[in-house]
């Protein structure tokens, strides 16, 4: 048996395994089919032009490690890894919006009140009357108190879940760390106290969340990475990642994407092991995959000279999206597949080029006719 790997038009790079080695998936147009011994997966094998499309768009070394060095286990036989980039160019199934009484999804109401217009109301809110967040314990979370009517905005931009309390004066909610953190270094709108009622400073809070978790540089760098293009993030704990994503509120769309955030350089130190195996990558795509949603791997790295430290390294951080897919061969051989993005637009190029020659040849044909009827008129007035 042997190993495939495609490398289509926007440099997918996949691992096709499975117990039907003599069916041969659909090649896209300009696509490149490169059969690899079953367990010696190197990356010297790669042709010189499918070294060059790797090279043009490089993934991630451990996940380069991954698919072409180290051996692939018997447990993996019916697995294929699709690794995208950038994540936009990938054909994703749509949100899951949920339906009202009268039948209808929420679409049409969450494109009325984007996320980002609701953040920026919250903003302008806060900021005029500071609310204070109080850290609750060693774990990092904090308490914020607001205002009713401040409560209303909080919940409607997701932030935080809200403590049932007898008082209608004043709403509580419960903050993770990020979010206790975003709304305090990235949105600037809320000041946050220690558990002896002094203000903290930036620096001072990113070392007490540091001093609970060591992650929390990379985590909190993936939080608001996804926070600023106006998705919702909450804790995937339950699905077994790090966050899950929705399109908008939770109340009205079901998450999209099972996050987990994978460090990589030395500053991280240990923690730069994650899906390094194929258990670990397994689990993640099952777990995701069962709960109808995408992985997405956010791969965190940063220059030799970052400090972690301090927050100023936030803007040394860099952030790379993918997504991984499982590929179904039952699909493949019994459904027919959605064209992708290339395929539509390569197919209405071809329909418009077809009709511009068929238009050219309905002129020439008409000027024939026209001629050979007046060559006869005249030689039959002769």
């Amino acid at each position: 048996m042997t190993g495939l790997f495609e490398l289509g038009p926007f440099r997918p790079i996949e691992a096709k395994r499975g117990s039907y080695p003599h069916e041969e998936p659909k090649a896209q147009p300009t696509s490149a089919f490169i059969p690899l011994p079953l367990l010696s997966l190197e990356l010297t094998a790669l042709t010189s032009a499918a070294a060059a499309a790797a090279a043009a768009s490089p993934l991630p070394r451990r996940l380069t490690r991954l698919l072409f060095v180290d051996p692939i286990p018997p447990s993996a036989r019916a697995l294929t890894l699709t690794v995208v980039l950038p994540r936009e160019h990938m054909d994703l199934p749509g949100p899951r919006w949920k339906k009202g009484k009268d039948g209808k999804d929420f679409g049409s109401l969450a494109a009325a009140h984007p996320m980002s217009t609701i953040v920026s109301e919250l903003k302008a809110s806060f900021i005029s009357s500071t609310p204070v967040a109080i850290l609750s314990g060693p774990g990092g979370s904090a308490v914020l108190g607001v205002q009713p009517e401040q409560a209303v905005i909080l919940n409607r931009a997701a932030f935080g879940h809200a403590i049932e309390n007898a008082t209608a004066q004043k709403h509580w909610f419960q903050l993770s760390p990020e979010e206790v953190f975003y709304l305090c270094h990235a949105l600037n709108c809320i000041r946050v106290d220690s558990l002896d009622n002094k203000q903290m400073s930036e620096i001072e809070l990113w070392d007490y969340f540091r001093s609970g978790s060591e992650s929390f540089p990379e985590m909190y760098k993936a939080y608001a990475h996804l926070r600023l293009k106006n998705w919702v993030v909450r804790s995937g704990l339950q699905y077994g990642a790090d966050f899950v994503a929705y399109r908008h509120h939770p109340v009205l769309v079901h998450s999209e994407f099972a996050v987990v955030v994978v460090p990589e350089g030395a500053e991280f130190g240990n923690r730069c092991g994650r899906l390094e195996v194929w258990s670990d990558l397994l689990c993640a795509l099952r777990a995701s995959g069962s709960v109808a949603k995408t992985l997405l791997v956010l791969t965190i790295s940063g220059s030799s000279k970052c400090e972690l430290s301090s927050p100023d390294c936030l803007e040394q951080l860099v952030v790379l999206e993918r997504t991984i897919t499982r590929w179904i061969p039952q699909q493949c051989r019994e459904q027919r597949c959605e064209p992708s993005r290339d395929e539509v637009n390569r197919e209405e190029l071809i329909i418009e080029k077809e009709s511009v020659l068929f238009n050219h040849w309905v002129v020439i044909l008409g000027f024939t006719v026209l001629s050979s009827l007046l060559v006869y008129r005249l030689k039959f007035r002769q």
